[in-house]
């Protein structure tokens, strides 16, 4: 009878261990950092990613850029005051958003947030290789999730505490910022998330790319079952093509050997040769300098995709103290964020 008991009290043991060492699956699953103007767009959305309620109360959402002298804000979940400690409980239910963000972000998305954050000068979210990382405190600190951007300011080891590096796989290589949209320009106000909703590889350069903002809702793009031909010739030159966004600006339908270059913002800046199927084209031209990208309004899964395209490439020589670069891919395996890719690290997954 004593050993019964005794290996009824180790069994006990063993199953409470298990539940205190299983890892919450929540994610930082979509943020914006840098708006134009004021940054009084920013935000941060957790995703509960796991098949039960987790209770996220007290748990810190950690913004830094530095390992030590560090003035970053960071985030009690659940302290509405400001003061560090949780004023309310907050119980994340599966496939539930928690939004953390500004009071005009909140006001534009029709009440969306959870809890509120301070605007811009307050310094929410910075630039310059920053980490954005989910924080469970207490005897021991343990990181549920963590992202890191504009990682091609400064090696990661430089900056980011070693305990979250293994979350990231690089980073995100590259320097963003969501423009407003605009009646008068094309700018795309874009943000960063999650291909798919909670998808997390720890590997930030697969997992995340640019999107459509959805803060507090889902950002899973509807999925391509079939063949799709997209045919540009259904637009009229400069139309911003229904099946794509852009990144800093949209991109738009031109007549290849038309050039259009009345203004800074020509579509179509030099004419070139015609496309060999004939017809018109989609030019991804960010005109105000920098880089740009398209992406694609859908997603391809299972496994099944391909294209069939025809890409015209500038022979002209880029200045001598620049790089000109560009890329093709799915789901992450080019790194959209911009700048010339580190290839011979992990910053393209």
């Amino acid at each position: 009878m004593a050993m019964k008991r005794f290996f009824g009290f180790t069994l006990a043991l063993a199953f409470a261990s298990g539940l205190a060492l299983a890892q919450p699956r929540v994610v930082i699953n979509e943020f914006a950092y840098d708006d134009t103007g004021t940054d009084d767009l920013e935000f941060i959305e957790l995703y509960n990613a796991d098949t039960v309620p987790v209770d996220i109360t007290g748990w810190i959402v950690n913004c830094g850029d530095q390992l030590t002298g560090d003035n970053n804000p960071d985030f009690v979940i659940g302290d509405d005051d400001g003061d560090g400690i949780p004023d309310r409980t907050v119980i994340l239910q599966p496939g539930q958003f928690y939004v953390i963000g500004t009071p005009t972000l909140n006001t534009r998305c029709g009440g969306c947030v959870n809890q509120l954050i301070n605007p811009g000068s307050a310094g929410v979210l910075e630039n310059d290789n920053e980490w954005i990382a989910l924080i469970i405190s207490g005897e021991t600190r343990t990181v549920v999730d963590a992202v890191a951007y504009e990682v091609n300011k400064s090696p990661l080891a430089n900056w980011a505490p070693a305990d979250i590096i293994p979350q990231l796989g690089g980073g995100l290589w590259g320097n963003y910022q969501s423009l407003e949209e605009s009646a008068t320009t094309d700018d795309a106000f874009m943000t960063i998330g999650r291909w798919r909703d909670g998808y997390d590889t720890n590997v930030n350069g697969r997992d995340f790319g640019h999107f459509r903002p959805t803060p507090g809702a889902s950002n899973n793009l509807p999925a391509l079952t079939s063949r799709v031909c997209l045919n540009f010739d259904n637009y009229s030159v400069g139309n911003i093509p229904a099946e794509f966004i852009g990144s800093y600006r949209n991109p738009r339908v031109i007549a290849p050997t038309q050039a259009d270059n009345t203004a800074a913002t020509g579509f179509n800046p030099n004419a070139i040769p015609a496309s060999p199927s004939g017809g018109k084209a989609m030019m991804v031209r960010d005109w105000a300098g920098g880089g740009n990208v398209a992406i694609a309004n859908s997603l391809f899964e299972n496994g099944k995709a391909g294209y069939d395209l025809y890409i015209y490439i500038d022979p002209a020589a880029p200045p001598a103290t620049r790089v000109e670069t560009w890329m093709i891919g799915l789901l992450g395996s080019p790194e959209s964020l911009h700048n010339h890719p580190l290839i011979s690290n992990s910053a393209n997954g």
